[in-house]
């Protein structure tokens, strides 16, 4: 779907940013009729990337931001899944006026 390309071209720089000191996004596909994302993350200091699957998520708005809100995700990596599950709050991500209407 071109608006999800479109969106995916905004969405990458912006959680590239986000990421940075952990690594980069190599591929990001987004699937917004289903509210799914998918991500190849290269990890630093890891030899293969990691996928991480949105699984849901939103999109709020603030007085002045607009954020993606990941509700459910899981990885390639069982550890991950678990540790997440266990410890890690729901992210909220600021994302640009642009990709709060396609999302």
């Amino acid at each position: 779907m071109l608006q999800d390309n479109l969106v995916t071209s905004i969405l990458k720089p912006v959680i590239n940013s986000y990421l940075s000191d952990l690594g980069k996004i190599i591929d990001l596909k987004l699937d917004s009729a289903n509210r799914y994302i998918t991500l190849n993350i290269q990890l630093v200091g890891e030899a293969t990337p990691l996928t991480v699957r949105i699984l849901k998520y939103e999109v709020q708005k603030t007085e002045d931001q607009n954020y993606l809100i990941i509700r459910e995700l899981e990885t390639s990596k069982e550890w991950i899944n678990i540790a997440l599950q266990k410890w890690y709050p729901e992210p909220e991500i600021p994302i640009p006026a642009i990709a709060k209407t396609i999302l």
